[in-house]
């Protein structure tokens, strides 16, 4: 399979909204979100916390936005899941 990059602002939105049903900014706060909590680290902190405060902002910033969207959290009985869009019984978004 070949890699689509879309640059177009239209088609970057309408692409976000049919698979993700979510919005270009939406995104722009998870990435800000991942940049920020990455920044704050220090030389005190171990070598491995930018990528994993990183990763755990991102995590946190996209649960806040998309459990309201209607996505299913993936965090039950303490077991961490995936957090994705609902799906219909026939597997659809």
């Amino acid at each position: 399979m070949v890699a689509v990059i879309y640059d177009q602002p239209r088609e970057i939105d309408r692409r976000l909204s049919q698979y993700f049903n979510s919005t270009k900014e939406q995104w722009i706060g998870v990435v800000r979100a991942m940049v920020a909590a990455r920044a704050a680290c220090t030389a005190n902190n171990s070598k491995s916390a930018p990528g994993y405060y990183a990763w755990d902002n991102g995590i946190c910033r996209m649960r806040h936005i998309f459990v309201k969207e209607g996505w299913i959290n993936g965090c039950e009985d303490r077991r961490q899941e995936k957090l994705a869009p609902k799906q219909d019984p026939k597997g659809r978004s």
